[in-house]
């Protein structure tokens, strides 16, 4: 779900419908019904697609949406590190009161809020030092690239 929300930073690379489709399988399949109906409505008003297309995108909505309200699931929140308000949750991309953007982990896809991550050498992409050691990382998970530990076993600061 972190990944495929990840995507919309892309829509100017990727086809808008692409991008829109894989969010919404992704948030029904983690019940997170509102971020679904979002990327549906979104799919809904492309310009590209046939009647036909929007028609099949409206009947699939009323389905899905009849026996699961638009609401998501609980979600964790936290503060943005830059304003301080508990107003960021673990899928969000940008703060939606000052506008920070959060870097994504590349072991998890969590936003990092924290200033407790690594930076690999080659691909300059960061990872949460407890994703690290939580998946027992010895590569970069996208450029494969030795993780470097310090001396006494700990990841060195991005």
């Amino acid at each position: 779900m972190k990944t495929s929300m990840r995507l919309i930073e892309y829509e100017k690379e990727l086809q808008t419908k692409d991008v829109y489709s894989l969010v919404a399988i992704a948030a029904f399949f983690n019940n997170c019904y509102r971020e679904c109906s979002r990327a549906l409505v979104k799919l809904e008003r492309l310009d590209t697609i046939s009647a036909a297309e929007r028609e099949a995108y409206e009947l699939l909505a009323i389905n899905l949406f009849s026996r699961h309200p638009p609401v998501d699931r609980s979600k964790q929140e936290f503060s943005c590190p830059k304003c301080g308000k508990p107003c960021i949750n673990e899928f969000d991309i940008n703060c939606g009161d000052c506008g920070a953007h959060f870097s994504p982990c590349i072991a998890s896809g969590m936003s990092i809020l924290e200033r407790e991550y690594y930076m690999c050498k080659i691909c300059k992409h960061k990872a949460l030092h407890k994703e690290l050691k939580y998946l027992k990382l010895k590569h970069c998970p996208l450029c494969h690239a030795m993780i470097v530990k310090m001396e006494d076993g700990s990841y060195p600061q991005g």
